[in-house]
């Protein structure tokens, strides 16, 4: 069962509010791009049902951007609703790995991943998109990069 979009998003602020750990609006649509790619992989299962889009800076769930476009660049200082545990922890764990990464450096991260890049096939580095990474292409590359960690 996905858990609600706002959900995710409020228990990962939390989460990341725990850890003195800032996050903008672009910071907010990478974490949230590897929280659903890691655990289509560990659970088989999505964490959210929106999409997520291949925009210019890119992986963005539109309805999350638009929710924060408020704070523009700044860090995100909203009160999320406090949420289930199972899933602060899961994000806790993400944090762990990610959380240190600038939103710059998470965006050239995601530049270099195989989901943004195939969605964005045959467009200009500057061009307008709404096209869709797929959860597939999600599971296919986070699957990928489980193997080979586990594999070291």
């Amino acid at each position: 069962m996905a858990y609600n979009i706002d959900v995710v998003a409020d228990a990962l602020l939390n989460a990341s509010r725990e850890r003195r750990i800032e996050v903008s609006n672009l910071k907010l649509q990478k974490l949230m791009y590897y929280a659903q790619g890691w655990y289509l992989v560990l659970t088989s299962q999505p964490l959210y049902s929106e999409d997520i889009q291949a925009w210019v800076h890119g992986p963005v769930i539109p309805c999350l951007f638009h929710r924060f476009k408020p704070y523009k660049w700044g860090a995100i200082d909203e009160k999320g609703k406090q949420g289930n545990p199972v899933l602060h922890r899961y994000l806790g764990m993400l944090l762990e790995k990610y959380g240190r990464y600038s939103a710059k450096e998470l965006e050239q991260f995601t530049h270099n991943e195989r989901p943004w890049i195939d969605a964005r096939a045959g467009l200009a580095v500057d061009e307008p998109s709404t096209r869709v990474i797929t959860q597939e292409a999600l599971r296919a590359h986070f699957s990928a990069l489980m193997q080979a960690s586990a594999a070291k």
